[in-house]
């Protein structure tokens, strides 16, 4: 059941949500509270700031807000009337706002029969175009006619759509509505003259559009994985369309793709496997590029197989196999920052966990040439920590130390984590991006933007679904998901991983997660202990004169 929160305009001044807590570590307690800067109105959001990989519920609210006529009126949407297009491009300043007010007034002056069937009681854009809220039905009416919307403009209210869509109906209940708007009830009392114009101009391009968000349903948003139990409604729905010959051809087009995409692999030989390549007994000497590619294989891995449904249902749940590919995502940073830890503390030696540390430096920056941004972060998170940190004279003793600082400043929060986004726009290629940033703007979202938009006028039945959230949701889901259409050229099961260390890496991240916190803590201070002790006797042999 939808959540109704409050839905109140405020001045941009005196927004509390504008304002964002300090994050002074790390820890996984400060995520939920990290935000961007936002507005009720549908301002741009920016990625919040955080500590690690996140692990935080957030309070649910149920309060209401009714938001007056007035109030609402007085948020920038699309007029209809003669005369006030023009004061919209002198205010704006904008061709598009004054081109889609022309639009919406050419729209008022059709014919009844060629009208949407929900108005703007159904249905609320601002001045571009651009939807605020609608009921389901009008929102789903939206995707399926011209609603004199740029194609770019068309395209994006789809994919946001077919994004988030699962936050405010289930995909049966999408698939239905779209099958009713193939086939219409007919206008009555039309002539023939008439008919043929509702057939021509509403009919038959609405029954494209239809298909349209079948097929990029199936193949921009996993149909086919996320609700493969449908497909055979899809493929019988699609065979009973035999006319017009153009929209029969593009259903069996349609048909045909879903085949193809079948998760029915065909039979092929198997690949041959990588040989073994020698390596190091003593951990301090493996290559480290060795490390950082069966890393980057096993996260890519990970990153391939998470949904932007997945994505939304983590802004309620941080656990569970509805989040499955998230929480493995989450857990395969816990270990390795974990490996790190214990890799260095289960040293003995001065010099080996020196050694130890200059390795992972060197890991991390491999990882980082990979564009594993995601192993980079958890490599110098395990390095940052404090049990590792306090080890005075070790770290007095690394080589790599400046080779570790521009990892540190990447991987740094500060401004919503800004050395991020500018290294992600230098990209252009395969990546594994850090994903705790994305994953708190889409809590931070939850938190702050309701579910449903109460107007005093909304008839209560047909609420009326706040389309900014899904917006903004959207957005935060693209950036997030976005290199997964630019997969490596390396796959972990196609022989590329070599066997021996592929196994090695497993055994120790999986060893290394199931180590208490506290012997971590333990054998920090033991270590810290033996090197003062250490200091102090050579301190003490140097006054000595040795």
């Amino acid at each position: 059941m939808l959540k109704t929160t409050t839905y109140t305009p405020v001045h941009p001044s005196s927004n509390p949500r504008t304002s964002l807590p300090n994050i002074g570590d790390r820890s996984p307690s400060n995520i939920a509270s990290s935000s961007s800067s936002t507005s009720a109105s549908g301002g741009a959001i920016s990625e919040p700031r955080l500590g690690s990989r996140p692990n935080s519920a957030l309070p649910s609210s149920s309060n209401v807000s009714v938001v007056s006529t007035t109030e609402y009126e007085s948020r920038p949407r699309a007029g209809t009337l003669p005369g006030r297009g023009g004061k919209i491009k002198r205010l704006t300043g904008e061709d598009d706002a004054q081109a889609y007010v022309n639009a919406r007034v050419a729209i008022a002056s059709q014919p009844l029969y060629l009208k949407p069937a929900y108005g703007e009681g159904s249905i609320r854009m601002n001045p571009e175009g651009d939807v605020i809220c609608g009921t389901v039905e009008a929102l789903v009416e939206h995707l399926t006619i011209d609603s004199s919307l740029r194609k770019q403009q068309e395209k994006q209210y789809r994919y946001t759509f077919l994004t988030t869509f699962k936050s405010f109906i289930s995909a049966e209940s999408l698939l239905s509505l779209l099958t009713e708007r193939y086939r219409p009830e007919q206008p009555r009392d039309l002539s023939d003259a008439q008919y043929d114009e509702w057939k021509s101009k509403k009919l038959h391009p609405m029954q494209n559009r239809v298909l349209m968000v079948l097929e990029s349903w199936i193949v921009h948003h996993h149909l086919l994985d996320t609700d493969a139990w449908i497909a055979r409604k899809v493929v019988e729905f699609l065979s009973s369309i035999q006319t017009p010959a153009s929209l029969a051809l593009t259903a069996k087009h349609i048909i045909q793709t879903i085949e193809n995409m079948s998760p029915v692999k065909p039979t092929k030989p198997a690949a041959k496997r990588k040989k073994s390549k020698p390596y190091s007994k003593d951990f301090a000497k493996m290559d480290p590029g060795l490390l950082a590619e069966h890393l980057t294989l096993l996260e890519a891995q990970i990153y391939s197989k998470i949904r932007s449904n997945e994505c939304l249902l983590w802004a309620n749940y941080q656990t569970g196999e509805q989040v499955a590919n998230l929480t493995a995502w989450r857990r395969m940073g816990d270990k390795l920052s974990a490996w790190v830890k214990m890799s260095v503390l289960d040293c003995d030696q001065l010099g080996k966990r020196a050694d130890v540390i200059d390795l992972w430096i060197l890991v991390a920056e491999k990882c980082k040439d990979a564009k594993n941004v995601s192993s980079m972060t958890s490599i110098v998170m395990g390095l940052s920590h404090i049990t590792i940190t306090k080890l005075k004279l070790s770290w007095a003793h690394v080589k790599n130390n400046a080779r570790l600082d521009p990892l540190v400043k990447l991987a740094d929060p500060a401004n919503s984590y800004a050395a991020y986004r500018a290294f992600y726009q230098t990209l252009d290629g395969p990546c594994v991006p850090y994903l705790g940033q994305y994953l708190a703007a889409i809590e931070h979202i939850e938190k702050h933007y309701p579910d449903i938009v109460a107007l005093p006028d909304a008839d209560p039945a047909r609420p009326m679904i706040d389309f900014v959230k899904r917006t903004k949701w959207a957005e935060v889901i693209a950036k997030m998901l976005k290199y997964q259409t630019k997969p490596y050229a390396a796959q972990l099961d196609d022989g590329s991983a070599d066997p021996v260390v592929l196994a090695f890496v497993q055994d120790q991240l999986n060893s290394a997660v199931n180590v208490d916190s506290g012997y971590f803590a333990g054998r920090s201070e033991n270590l810290q202990a033996a090197e003062t002790e250490h200091a102090d006797i050579r301190r003490n042999l140097k006054a000595a004169g040795f």
